[in-house]
């Protein structure tokens, strides 16, 4: 998705980051268990990134598997429904995250560096967030941001590998 940290509202820094934590808790049509057996059964991996101007979900499978593939980072992607009960146990993951980084030295150098050189520009954030950002985040934030820049037309899909286009941008299309 074309939208990444640097669009994080003042008071919601953390958002897109978040966002992508909570993504993988359940769809409109598979709970966040379905979503981790299906995973289990049918990629060799799949994860998600936020960057300063992207939020990136990805897998690999074998080629045999890679329309289901294409089904389950697009269900997750179009279809996340952010169960409320999963927003606030995930909140404690993204907080130990961010202390986690904040004890890191580089990175600690590296968001006053960032923070110093562009005092107003949103490419300074690093993208997990503040703690305090992150705990002002709701489900109506999440489902709004969603159905705002997870549409089609703010959409990058890529495939690697021995894929034929033309059915991969039929698969993407389903």
């Amino acid at each position: 998705a074309g939208v990444g940290s640097a669009y994080d509202p003042p008071d919601k820094e953390g958002l897109f980051h978040y966002f992508e934590h909570t993504a993988f808790k359940g769809t409109e049509k598979r709970s966040k268990e379905e979503l981790k057996a299906f995973a289990v059964r049918n990629t060799l991996g799949n994860n998600a990134s936020t960057r300063k101007l992207t939020t990136e979900y990805y897998g690999e499978a074998v080629l045999r598997k890679f329309p289901e593939l294409c089904d389950f980072l697009c269900d997750i992607y179009f279809n996340s429904v952010y169960p409320a009960n999963e927003i606030e146990i995930e909140k404690e993951v993204v907080l130990n995250e961010i202390a986690r980084g904040w004890d890191d030295d580089y990175y600690a150098a590296i968001k006053h560096m960032c923070n110093n050189l562009w005092e107003s520009n949103p490419l300074r954030l690093l993208g997990v967030g503040t703690p305090s950002g992150v705990r002002n985040i709701s489900r109506s934030d999440l489902l709004r941001e969603r159905d705002r820049w997870h549409i089609p037309s703010n959409t990058i899909a890529l495939a690697v590998g021995k894929v034929d286009h033309d059915d991969f941008v039929a698969e993407i299309a389903k």
